[in-house]
């Protein structure tokens, strides 16, 4: 159960543990550098114990990211709390780094 909100059976493995993971960074923070980078960590591990294949962390990641930013500018659309906004501006530098290196042929995997 992914999102407790919006539960859907239909989503890719692994997006239970990456939006819990993910609910730790605290954007805005004077730590959210650190938080980011301790999610960005723990996403191999995460992945590993729920059974998905090395080769598809990047791609996991990156649909999350997709899903939970189209949620959150839906969410924006009826009311804008400064901290969903701090959270959308967020997921979608984040989203935007991980798609820009995933292009580099060194890319996440």
């Amino acid at each position: 159960v992914w999102d407790w909100e919006r539960y859907d059976q239909e989503v890719p493995f692994g997006f239970d543990a990456l939006h819990f993971a993910a609910q730790f960074v605290r954007p805005g923070e004077k730590l959210a550098q650190s938080q980011e980078s301790d999610f960005l960590n723990s996403v191999p591990p995460l992945l590993n114990e729920q059974g998905v294949d090395r080769s598809r962390h990047g791609l996991t990641l990156r649909l999350y990211l997709c899903e939970i930013a189209a949620r959150y500018l839906a969410a924006l659309e009826h009311g804008a709390t400064p901290a969903l906004r701090r959270r959308t501006d967020w997921v979608l530098m984040l989203l935007e780094r991980e798609l820009r290196q995933s292009d580099k042929p060194e890319g996440r995997p």
